[in-house]
């Protein structure tokens, strides 16, 4: 099993976005004008500017790497599910930026709960379009799995090659942990996994991948 560790729910403090990659906590501010600034964000449009920036960049990448290893076999795209191919936005905003564990996993029941991330869907299209095989790798535990592939599939997510998540009563020092390891996994039968995206650094960690695409999340980090 995966170590508990803190969740910073961000609704708590005053966030900046820079280039639609990090956001930065610059001072404590009120909660209220804290909760403005992450619904501006959103309601703005400025996240999915922000996430279609990178997703651009990344098939930029993409291209360059074909172009120059066109006889290149058995590449692979990894993603992360929750805030990377689907948002909790509307569903934290619901319960005042403020969810605890039971409340989380109690909402991923309902795939209404979440949304697809519109500006990531070209990533997938990318890979269909050139023969790329997708791969998921979430934090969500096994005993999710029905429910994690209902809302997956909800969103008219289904063209991957596996989704994996985290062995039941197996323990993992941290989420990178788990994730680095699958990923090594997957290049062991012989896979280059050309893009790793998602919202956490712990997404991202530890290679295993060309290129990392860092998504910006102003919900929550997990340390």
């Amino acid at each position: 099993m995966l170590k508990k560790v803190s969740v910073i729910w961000l609704g708590a403090f005053a966030l900046s976005a820079s280039y639609g990659s990090e956001l930065y906590i610059n001072k404590v501010i009120s909660i209220p004008e804290a909760h403005r600034s992450i619904d501006h964000y959103y309601q703005s449009g400025e996240y999915d500017k922000d996430v279609s920036l990178l997703v651009n960049n990344a098939i930029s990448y993409s291209d360059k790497y074909l172009k120059t290893h066109p006889k290149k076999k058995k590449l692979a795209f990894s993603f992360d599910i929750d805030d990377t191919l689907l948002t909790s936005y509307t569903f934290t905003k619901k319960h005042n930026y403020m969810l605890n564990f039971s409340q989380i996993t109690k909402g991923w029941d309902n795939p209404d709960n979440l949304q697809l991330n519109k500006p990531i869907v070209p990533l997938l299209q990318y890979a269909k379009a050139h023969n790329i095989t997708v791969f998921i790798i979430t934090g969500r535990d096994e005993k999710y799995r029905k429910v994690t592939v209902k809302d997956l599939h909800a969103h008219s997510i289904s063209n991957y090659a596996h989704l994996y998540l985290k062995p039941d009563n197996k323990h993992y020092n941290t989420a990178a942990d788990f994730k680095s390891q699958v990923r090594k996994s997957i290049e062991k039968k012989g896979y280059t996994i050309l893009l790793n995206v998602g919202d956490q650094q712990s997404d991202l960690s530890d290679g295993y991948a060309l290129k990392t695409v860092k998504l910006p999340n102003p919900l929550y980090f997990i340390p």
